[in-house]
């Protein structure tokens, strides 16, 4: 018989590591994955057929990043969501407008709020450029405290005008501890 020593913190509860069967290689990967994630510019896309075990291994990525200190932001699309505007940017970043919102310059936080439906349109039409600059300046302000790993699940499914801004931003976060984790059909 085979025992495995478990560490404490993993004694009242099993991991998602402890779920996956045959995939060493695959969670060895995404441990070195997560331990770029300070450096930054570090990117992991897991890439198959519906039902291989994407999101489980997505699902251990993120939780060996909350391990890890790293702040989590993540979304998981769905086809009925392709046509709702900012859907996904909704997802990753209103757990962190509370702690965000307020370091934005006004311009940039206007947009963003328009954008998650927190404030009615009040003037001139959104500007995509302003709002992407906003997402930009909250994920740098998150990163100034502690690497921030972005996380999305079925990226096939992410609408496209949070496609279009995501993009945006990552092109603009060179060199800043955040990382992105992501799965695709």
């Amino acid at each position: 018989m085979h025992t495995r020593q478990r560490r404490p913190e993993s004694l009242d509860r099993e991991t998602t590591s402890d779920r996956i069967i045959g995939r060493s290689e695959e969670l060895k990967a995404l441990a070195r994955f997560v331990e770029g994630v300070p450096a930054g510019g570090h990117a992991l896309l897991l890439e198959g057929d519906a039902g291989i075990g994407k999101t489980a291994l997505w699902q251990e990525g993120t939780a060996a990043a909350r391990r890890s200190d790293v702040r989590v932001l993540a979304a998981r699309a769905g086809q009925a969501e392709t046509r709702i505007a900012f859907a996904t940017v909704g997802d990753l970043f209103a757990p962190t407008l509370d702690e965000t919102l307020p370091r934005l310059p006004p311009v940039q936080r206007r947009a963003l709020e328009i954008a998650l439906l927190l404030r009615e349109p009040d003037g001139p039409p959104l500007e995509v450029r302003v709002l992407g600059l906003a997402l930009v300046s909250a994920v740098r302000a998150l990163a100034r405290e502690r690497p921030v790993l972005l996380a999305l699940d079925d990226v096939q499914w992410v609408d496209a005008s949070s496609a279009q801004i995501l993009a945006f931003m990552l092109r603009r976060l060179e060199g800043e501890p955040v990382g992105v984790l992501a799965t695709v059909r």
